[in-house]
């Protein structure tokens, strides 16, 4: 056989005789004593037994099935799902002419039908990341001059608002983009408390990605939004 091969020895690897296939190894360079003792000998005969069969993934070119049908009862608390949640929304200015908010990483605060379905079917949750893509709907209606200042951040602290250019600039993260071109933030999981599973039936939001801009037309719907959240689930019901 193959592997046997590669370490000195091309006699037939079915052996009745212990003496026989120990002197089969004598010339062989490669191999010492105690090494056979470490050997699985298939004796004529004799085939390995295997345990229960186990339902195994059918190829989706398959033209039969050959399987077991019931399986043995699985893990169910060890079982995880990795999904995207996905959505989308609007970046609209206040009648102050500012855009001051953001998104969190909490999957039940956006009232998703994807959500509840996910919701039913697992026990516990963590968000692996969350990504935020801007795409203006006035790139092209503006002159070339026109340049709008957003920051953005990834904070981890909490769901306080930014309120000024100021405090956005303070976060480590921030990102100074234009209102008139799309941008992208991402916030992926990086620490203990982050990585810890959450019931799905008491979500939290620990991370959140948040925009400021102002000087802004007010009530103005400045552009679209798309959201992306990676969720691993843990324990189906």
């Amino acid at each position: 056989m193959a592997p046997f091969a590669t370490l000195g020895y091309s006699g037939d690897f079915q052996v009745t005789d212990f003496n026989t296939f120990v002197g089969k190894f004598s010339t062989s360079s490669c191999i010492d004593t105690p090494f056979l003792s470490h050997i699985l000998f298939v004796m004529p005969g004799k085939k390995h037994k295997k345990g229960k069969q186990e339902q195994q993934n059918v190829a989706p070119t398959a033209l039969t099935y050959h399987g077991p049908i019931v399986s043995k009862k699985a893990k169910a608390e060890n079982e995880t799902i990795v999904t995207n949640l996905n959505f989308t929304g609007l970046l609209t200015s206040t009648a102050g002419g500012a855009i001051d908010s953001f998104y969190s990483n909490d999957p039940a605060s956006y009232a998703i039908a994807d959500w509840t379905n996910l919701a039913a079917v697992w026990h516990e949750y963590r968000v692996l990341g969350f990504r935020v893509e801007f795409f203006p709907y006035n790139r092209y209606s503006k002159t070339t001059v026109v340049c709008t200042p957003m920051i953005v951040v990834v904070d981890r602290a909490d769901a306080s608002l930014l309120g000024s250019y100021q405090t956005g600039m303070d976060h480590s993260s921030a990102k100074k983009v234009s209102l008139e071109d799309p941008w992208i933030m991402e916030a992926k999981m990086a620490s203990t408390e982050e990585a810890a599973f959450i019931s799905t039936g008491s979500t939290s939001a620990q991370t959140w990605i948040k925009f400021y801009s102002s000087g802004l037309s007010v009530s103005t719907v400045y552009g679209r939004t798309f959201v992306y959240l990676l969720l691993q689930l843990r324990g189906r019901r």
